[in-house]
């Protein structure tokens, strides 16, 4: 953004309240291995970017068997297509995926990889330590920072994950620390506050 703006200005980097219980969280101790792993795919809001998720399940599951259970989390005001609803309901009556049932946390914690497009929530597995793999596509725009291994959402397989889960655990305390610089771990946390003006008849 800096080139768009005149020279001098100053771009204060706050973390936002939604991140701000990770403040706890130390680096140094994140790594806790799964206690039932699993292979967890996240979306954001906008409905192409679950639309590009779905697609990457599908072409994973296209690729071979299944290897490692599959979780959907979708974003809880997520409004999706009702084709990706289709195909995820349809993967999930097959017994191939299932649904998001414990919190972001939980799934966090028990997931040996998380993939997704666009959504934070990559850079809350790589601060706890978990292998983060970035899905990409030629249809739509990817703001996803480079946090670790990109992939077409065409091109995912069994052996891009695993390659994802060993590069990313050569690079984890980096990961984690660019994790941090990502969600404003460190900064002072954004409050919006507001006054309330009251009002009197006649005035």
């Amino acid at each position: 953004l800096a080139p768009y703006y005149p020279p001098g200005t100053q771009f204060p980097v706050t973390c936002g309240p939604r991140y701000a219980h990770w403040k706890q969280f130390r680096t140094p101790d994140a790594h806790v291995p799964p206690r039932e792993p699993h292979v967890l795919f996240a979306s954001s809001l906008p409905w192409w970017d679950i639309e590009t998720t779905v697609d990457a399940i599908q072409h994973l599951l296209i690729a071979g068997a299944p290897r490692h259970r599959l979780v959907m989390q979708l974003h809880p005001l997520a409004k999706p297509t009702r084709r990706s609803m289709r195909a995820l309901h349809r993967m999930a009556h097959r017994g191939f995926i299932a649904f998001a049932s414990a919190s972001l946390i939980e799934n966090l914690a028990n997931a040996s990889v998380v993939i997704g497009m666009n959504t934070t929530v990559l850079e809350e597995a790589a601060l706890q330590g978990r292998a983060v793999l970035v899905l990409e596509t030629e249809r739509y725009l990817s703001f996803a920072p480079p946090l670790s291994v990109r992939c077409r959402a065409a091109a995912l397989t069994w052996e891009v994950i695993a390659d994802a889960q060993r590069r990313c655990a050569e690079r984890r305390s980096v990961l984690q620390e660019e994790a941090r610089i990502g969600l404003g771990i460190d900064a002072p946390t954004f409050r919006v506050g507001h006054t309330v003006r009251s009002t009197v008849s006649g005035r």
